[in-house]
């Protein structure tokens, strides 16, 4: 269904339907995600695009697409429940135009692919969990939070005060972006492969050439594989953090708390401040061609 510009309140109930929001200014409103329900077949439940600024809020949204979809358009999306889906929870793209998603009091649990996945889009996380993503049919991601480079645009992204968990391969994946990563808690993130292993966080160079610019503060990352903290060939500043309970990967059994790489562009700016690291399988921080600096 398609809706009108103005206010829209839904009344409780559980609707097998897909709304797609436009060009229009539009907020739509559920009185709480367990009275109000929406689960449909479609790609997904909730498609956003154009140049206006839409609300959703107060419902709970499943189906065996994805939760929302924001394609070039810009989404506040508040006290939702995004909840047994066959794809993505929240998806936002940047085709053309610019697209923004904030993302506010929001659960997101039992997706698949990817938590909330922004190509060249802008997103802010706040007071949010992501839980329990499922790889594809084929084996493939599971991550809780992956922003991209795309379309010739970095993405960026704001996480705070959220939980990150029970998720596969790595719980914040950035690459080519720019991530502010504050008071959130990432764990049980499980291994996926050599190349994605189950790391907390893993920042790195986009292969267009665009280097992440990252920042993680007053955050916790436990109960992961191969490492915590992962940074390749882009900037990075880790501070007033704890990272622990890092386990061996498969096969080789590395395990460090931080490992911050440069590559053959030269070194990467690192520091790592006030921040602690408890039983790490391997090494607490390893450095490879990265400028780094303890405080």
């Amino acid at each position: 269904a398609a809706l009108a510009a103005g206010n829209v309140n839904q009344p409780a109930g559980d609707y097998d339907e897909a709304i797609t929001l436009g060009d229009t200014p539009l907020e739509l409103a559920g009185r709480c995600p367990s009275m109000v329900r929406l689960h449909t077949s479609a790609d997904a439940a909730v498609s956003i695009s154009g140049a206006a600024s839409i609300t959703v809020r107060g419902m709970t949204l499943s189906g065996s697409g994805a939760g929302v979809e924001v394609v070039s358009g810009h989404a506040l999306l508040r006290d939702l429940h995004l909840v047994d889906l066959g794809s993505f929870g929240v998806v936002a793209v940047t085709q053309g135009r610019d697209a923004s998603v904030a993302i506010d009091n929001v659960r997101i649990e039992r997706t698949v692919d990817v938590g909330v996945l922004v190509l060249g889009a802008e997103a802010n996380i706040d007071h949010s969990v992501i839980s329990q993503v499922a790889p594809t049919p084929s084996g493939q991601f599971g991550r809780g939070i992956d922003v991209e480079y795309f379309s010739g645009r970095r993405g960026v992204l704001s996480v705070t005060g959220s939980v990150v968990e029970q998720v596969r391969q790595h719980g914040i994946y950035i690459s080519g972006s720019d991530a502010n990563i504050d008071r959130v808690l990432v764990r049980d993130v499980a291994f996926g492969s050599s190349v994605d292993a189950g790391h907390g966080i893993h920042a790195r160079r986009h292969d267009a050439g665009e280097p992440s610019a990252t920042i993680v503060r007053h955050s916790m990352v436990e109960r992961v594989v191969d490492t915590a903290i992962y940074a390749r060939a882009g900037s990075i500043e880790v501070a007033q953090c704890t990272l622990r309970d890092v386990l061996g990967a498969p096969g080789n059994g590395v395990g460090y708390g931080l490992s911050l790489q440069g590559d053959e562009a030269g070194p990467a700016p690192a520091s790592v401040v006030q921040t602690k690291v408890e039983r790490a399988q391997s090494v607490g921080i390893t450095t490879f061609g990265a400028a780094t600096t303890l405080a």
